[in-house]
């Protein structure tokens, strides 16, 4: 039995201000808005510049959720970042974040699963706040896959972006009561190989030298990837809902990882979800990766299309090959006094 139950407190977003959109990228490679367009269903992505590392935009996305919860880095005692294409091996980032954001009594560690990473860490999370470890915990996913990616390979340029999405979760004020009302997961490792990103060092200079040296940059298996995600994904997130006790009809939307339009809409299909239930905002920012679901679902509150007390269903998806879903209530109160923001996309198309 859970000792306390867990209540969503606030959501945070960052994106590096340059945009590379789908004709500049005729320039590197064979390719056209058109074609990009119609297989990913991507416009444009975001990606760092200059000396932006991915934890600047993990800090800038915690201050932001902090603002949302109406609290102060010093509240947060448990940090957990989710990021595949980390500043450092070590430091963690999460140290990194700590610092940051003034949370100076927290503990923390990383977490790499790729685009399925932030409901992997959301999960931990609700862990550590259900046993009593942790009071208030900041949930980041960052990426940066700009940095990781072959720019003159036409498979993989043309979908990443880079950004940074945050949960605080804490415990919840009503005993009994709780705002993840459930998780779930799965991994196939077998399949591994269809999406990786290789680590290329050599060895001791006393030792043999390595013969089979992989490029470091992403490398991916699109026709496998979609059959893994349009098989796997649906009936994961039938299994998780029924796990909360509640059935298909009972989830007002659906905030999936924002991997490829194709993929997205053969799942709807298979789930009979309907057009407006699913929350898609590819088209402004690429794959996101670990941050694609909190860019979703903020967007989708910002603009009024989800509203407090609705219940979702948030799913992430790719690297592993994994799956990994949550059941929620999103009951989260915008403490933020000034006025009300834009989404994302209205800023992404302000930004030249």
């Amino acid at each position: 039995m859970s000792k306390y139950g867990v209540a969503i407190r606030g959501i945070g977003v960052s994106i590096p201000e340059h945009i590379v959109w789908n004709d500049d990228l005729t320039g590197l490679v064979e390719t056209s808005d058109e074609w990009i367009t119609s297989r990913t269903g991507f416009k444009a992505r975001r990606v760092v510049s200059g000396d932006q590392l991915v934890t600047d935009l993990a800090i800038e996305s915690a201050k932001n959720a902090l603002a949302y919860a109406g609290m102060q880095g010093e509240d947060i005692d448990l940090i957990i970042v989710a990021s595949s294409t980390p500043d450092y091996i070590y430091p963690a980032a999460c140290g990194v974040v700590q610092q940051g954001i003034g949370a100076l009594k927290a503990f923390g560690f990383d977490m790499m699963m790729g685009c399925s990473g932030l409901i992997y860490a959301l999960s931990t999370a609700v862990q550590f706040i259900e046993n009593g470890t942790a009071k208030n915990a900041l949930v980041i996913g960052a990426d940066t896959h700009s940095r990781y990616t072959d720019w003159y390979d036409r498979n993989t340029c043309v979908l990443f972006g880079d950004g940074a999405g945050a949960f605080i979760i804490s415990r919840h004020e009503k005993a009994g009561e709780t705002d993840v009302l459930a998780v779930d997961f799965m991994l196939d490792g077998a399949r591994g190989q269809e999406i990786k990103l290789p680590v290329n060092r050599d060895n001791c200079p006393l030792t043999t030298p390595r013969q089979n040296i992989e490029k470091s940059a992403i490398y991916m298996n699109g026709r496998e990837v979609f059959k893994f995600a349009v098989g796997e994904v649906p009936r994961l997130m039938a299994e998780t809902v029924k796990k909360a006790g509640l059935t298909p009809q009972e989830i007002d939307y659906y905030v999936l990882h924002q991997a490829n339009a194709r993929i997205m809409t053969a799942m709807a299909e298979r789930m009979d979800i309907r057009e407006e239930q699913m929350i898609v905002n590819l088209e402004h920012y690429g794959n996101t990766s670990a941050a694609s679901i909190p860019l979703a679902l903020y967007d989708a509150l910002m603009s009024g299309q989800i509203k407090t007390g609705n219940t979702l269903v948030l799913c992430g998806f790719g690297a592993g090959l994994a799956v990994s879903t949550a059941v929620m209530k999103w009951n989260c109160v915008d403490h933020r006094t000034d006025a009300a923001p834009a989404t994302l996309q209205t800023k992404s198309l302000e930004v030249v």
